[in-house]
């Protein structure tokens, strides 16, 4: 039975209405890759493979919550941009994994990570999850994980931004053009949520699960890949550590600002409406299409 909080949200409809595109991109990094891409630092650049390790699979993730779901959605609306969804999220886990034979040229045994994380997280831990919270559990740990999402892609977009400054031009359209879905979808599985599960408990469980899971698999992915660099020296980490953690000191610090907006009651993702930030460069021909599928 639905709370009062549904209710509240009826009332007030907050609900998006922002359709995502599906774009079928091609994006081609090439052999020439540097080894270091990320601004020449051995250690944002570790950090940041990892990311292209989790995201693939946590996007699969993304999906299965979304869809165990897809039958109990009455809302036409509201179905279409699930389909939308799950569109984008297949499109960035393809072009984030075509970057693993990159890492697998650079000896640092992509497979290993992936296969470690899927045991642990998918075949462990979500079924963990599911039996303790119930299907609706992951669904909140994606919500919550959206949530981090945007606030990183509208980082990239801000008008002083220099996030991905300094990178290879491949690297920078691919990680726009995927910070640019992200706030295109970023109330989809919230707005799930809200319809199946309103409890404040399932969302703030979801926001504790999915921090701790986001930083720890990240961060064992980055030691994963240092660990199997055979080109860095205890002399390279020394000098790159600085730039390192003022880097992470400026994102934390742009997360935590936003991020304990989730945790008040009357949320929604589009209370920032950000996707006047991203329209010049989705319209800009930067990014390598196949095929527009949706719109």
């Amino acid at each position: 039975m639905k709370n009062s909080n549904t209710m509240q949200m009826q009332e007030t409809g907050k609900s998006s209405k922002t359709m995502p595109i599906v774009r079928r991109t091609d994006f081609q990094h090439g052999s020439a890759t540097p080894r270091y891409w990320f601004k020449g630092n051995a250690l944002a650049t570790h950090f940041n493979n990892a990311m292209h390790m989790v995201f693939p699979d946590g996007e699969q993730l993304f999906i299965r919550s979304v869809r165990a779901f897809a039958n109990e959605i009455q809302d036409e609306n509201l179905k279409e941009r699930v389909k939308a969804f799950i569109g984008q999220e297949v499109q960035h886990g393809l072009e984030h994994k075509k970057f693993w034979q990159i890492l697998e040229s650079q000896g640092l045994k992509p497979g290993d990570f992936a296969k470690w994380f899927n045991q642990l997280a998918f075949e462990n831990l979500e079924p963990l999850g599911i039996k303790v919270f119930g299907k609706s559990g992951p669904l909140a740990v994606t919500a919550a994980l959206e949530h981090y999402t945007a606030i990183m892609a509208e980082m990239a977009f801000q008008k002083d931004s220099e996030l991905f400054e300094g990178l290879p031009e491949e690297m920078k359209n691919m990680l726009l053009w995927h910070a640019a879905e992200e706030i295109e979808h970023k109330a989809v599985a919230f707005d799930v949520l809200k319809k199946v599960d309103d409890s404040d408990y399932i969302k703030i469980m979801g926001m504790l699960v999915a921090s701790a899971g986001l930083w720890f698999f990240v961060f064992s992915g980055m030691l994963h890949f240092m660990r199997n660099d055979k080109e860095l020296s205890l002399a390279k980490i020394l000098q790159d550590i600085p730039d390192f953690l003022f880097g992470q000191k400026k994102l934390a610090g742009s997360i935590l600002d936003r991020l304990f907006d989730y945790f008040r009651s009357d949320f929604h993702p589009d209370d920032h409406n950000s996707l006047e930030l991203v329209q010049n460069f989705l319209n800009s021909g930067k990014i390598p299409l196949k095929e527009k599928l949706s719109a």
